[in-house]
């Protein structure tokens, strides 16, 4: 079996909220210089060490995305999904002990309770389609389907407490991210942010583009309306349909 040209790293997907730069946390920011990203539709993203900026129709939004938090954040996980002898394995002991000091450091100087950036690794968790509509679904640089997509911040929250009041018990242990942490998480930032999903990264692990009627966010919105008129059979087949790609892409897991 050939390996993806993709290293164990790479395979990340990003939930990010982009808060209007008025905010008065970015009021004393300092902005090195951009460099512009790729994704497109009516937005221009750029990205710089600290953070990602988002201009739409003339406003800037920001992503903070300091260093030390998130590689803090990505060894936890890492911690989280594998037994000591394979953490070391991927982040020797004295990579791990430098990003734990240098995130305490951090911590001392910085006020950021909570990150605008959730990750995963080897998949996306599957409640967070839940947040995007079909036509919300962005295209890469090469204008072709990326697997990313850009929602209103109220867009997001309407969604997700459309999706707790519906989603059956039977699935709610099988979503992969819970909707209520979901919910909280977009509690805490501003009403008129973005939020984006980012799995580029993952979609070429992928056995198809999933676009047309196997889009992501199109899937949640059938199993939501299966659910909704108490159809547990159809509920339960769009379910499969939605987590069987990422099967393939927990094996590249398990090869890496």
């Amino acid at each position: 079996m050939l390996m993806p040209a993709h290293p164990a790293w790479s395979a990340v997907c990003a939930l990010r909220v982009y808060e209007p730069a008025a905010c008065p946390q970015f009021d004393v920011v300092h902005h090195p210089a951009l460099i512009t990203g790729s994704w497109t539709r009516g937005a221009t993203d750029c990205t710089c060490a600290q953070q990602r900026e988002l201009r739409i129709n003339g406003q800037t939004y920001r992503c903070p995305q300091p260093k030390p938090l998130l590689e803090w954040e990505s060894l936890h996980q890492v911690r989280q999904q594998f037994p000591e002898r394979l953490v070391a394995a991927i982040v020797s002991p004295s990579q791990s002990e430098h990003i734990t000091q240098t995130y305490e450091q951090w911590r001392l100087h910085h006020d950021l309770d909570h990150s605008h950036t959730r990750t995963a690794r080897w998949q996306v968790p599957l409640a967070w389609f839940a947040l995007f509509s079909a036509d919300e679904r962005l295209l890469s640089a090469h204008s072709r389907p990326g697997l990313a997509y850009r929602a209103r911040m109220s867009a997001a929250r309407r969604r997700t407490a459309r999706a707790l009041r519906i989603v059956p018990s039977s699935l709610a242990h099988c979503i992969g991210d819970n909707l209520e942490e979901l919910s909280q998480w977009l509690a805490a930032f501003h009403s008129r942010s973005w939020v984006e999903l980012d799995a580029d990264a993952l979609s070429t692990l992928l056995p198809s583009p999933m676009c047309g009627a196997a889009d992501p966010a199109a899937l949640w919105e059938r199993l939501l309306a299966a659910a909704q008129r108490g159809d547990p059979r159809t509920t339960g087949r769009v379910y499969e349909q939605l987590a069987a790609p990422w099967g393939t892409v927990s094996a590249w897991e398990h090869v890496n």
